[in-house]
């Protein structure tokens, strides 16, 4: 009887010995499931935003190119004429008309600049992972549904404000349009009196004159 008990027991032994094999081998598999979905979403986020980072830094290398293509020509010509001065007429000052005018270029095509970068981030916001990391950094909690009636977020904030604000966007982006295409019209203008004050061949005219062109079919993007 002894001998059938330790049998029975070391059986016992055994049966448990595999079964916490199996649960060590399922708890693994779980940990390798999860860590490869894990994996897979992360993978796929980065792929995802690579390929909107990809498409918006094209958009913007051709928006970029064009609206900035007349008043880059516009600041090389300024640049060619101050060069030119400087080769003919040596010891003399330098004109203060060409320095200002070519400051206000200078100034003028920033400014073009800086507003496609805004106009980019607006079109490609920050991504969801960006936005979550950005409110644990300041230990920021979610938003939850307010149990109050009178909440802020019943009054203060207007239910559709993305798309009031997308309209208006569109109103500023004619505007501002608008407000460029004069600027440079007074930069050409400028660009016109230098070539006079400086009696510089009147062919030179031609290529200013077609800068005007160039600048009204940007001004569609």
């Amino acid at each position: 009887m002894s001998w059938l008990k330790a049998t029975s027991n070391g059986t016992d032994d055994v049966f448990e010995e595999i079964a916490d094999e199996l649960d060590i081998s399922a708890k693994e598999w779980a940990l390798n499931m999860k860590r490869r979905i894990r994996d897979g979403y992360v993978d796929g986020a980065d792929a995802g935003e690579d390929a909107a980072l990809e498409v918006g830094f094209k958009e913007g290398f051709q928006e970029g190119a064009a609206k900035t293509l007349a008043v880059g020509r516009l600041r090389g010509i300024v640049c060619a004429i101050g060069s030119w001065y400087q080769v003919e007429h040596r010891g003399l000052p330098f004109p203060a008309s060409v320095t200002d005018l070519l400051q206000r270029v200078s100034k003028h095509e920033d400014s073009i600049v800086a507003e496609i970068m805004t106009a980019m981030e607006k079109r490609f916001p920050p991504s969801a992972n960006d936005v979550a990391e950005s409110l644990e950094d300041l230990e920021i909690a979610p938003l939850k549904n307010c149990p109050e009636s009178d909440c802020c977020m019943d009054t203060d904030c207007p239910p559709h404000g993305h798309t009031l604000h997308s309209v208006g966007s569109d109103s500023d982006t004619r505007s501002s349009s608008c407000a460029h295409g004069t600027i440079f019209s007074q930069l050409v203008q400028s660009c016109r009196d230098i070539v006079a004050e400086l009696g510089l061949p009147p062919g030179l005219l031609e290529h200013i004159n077609e800068l005007e062109d160039i600048e009204l079919t940007s001004s569609s993007y």
